[in-house]
């Protein structure tokens, strides 16, 4: 089974049907059979701050947490891999970025994004990797 890790950008556009990359979260969603789903905390952390719209919020918070397979975080046990991985690899990145990436590369998960800085990263690290 393949892993994928979700991003705030990716959950948002599958749920936005307003969205410019609803069509293509769709679609790519679509395309998995049989996945297992990471959603780092950070991103639910993210998707719960959207309070502009309340009913948008409870929505792509609610299909967060029933498609997530695991909900992964930088925690006291992972804590010093993640500082070691930031000071290898990550220079000016966000830190909510930072750990997306990390739990990515942690999890061994394919990075499900719409965010072209965080992509080419992920993909940067991967070759080094």
């Amino acid at each position: 089974m393949i892993s994928y890790l979700l991003d705030t950008s990716f959950i948002s556009a599958f749920c936005n049907k307003d969205d410019a990359n609803h069509k293509k979260a769709q679609e790519i969603s679509k395309r998995i059979k049989d996945g297992y789903f990471i959603i780092p905390s950070v991103v639910v952390a993210e998707l719960s701050s959207f309070y502009k719209n309340l009913d948008f919020r409870n929505l792509v918070v609610k299909t967060s947490l029933n498609i997530a397979s695991e909900i992964a975080s930088v925690t006291s046990e992972n804590i010093l891999i993640y500082v070691s991985f930031v000071q290898e690899f990550l220079y000016n990145l966000k830190a909510v970025d930072s750990m997306i990436l990390f739990l990515s590369i942690e999890n061994d998960a394919r990075l499900l994004t719409f965010d072209k800085k965080l992509e080419k990263e992920f993909v940067e690290i991967s070759k080094r990797i």
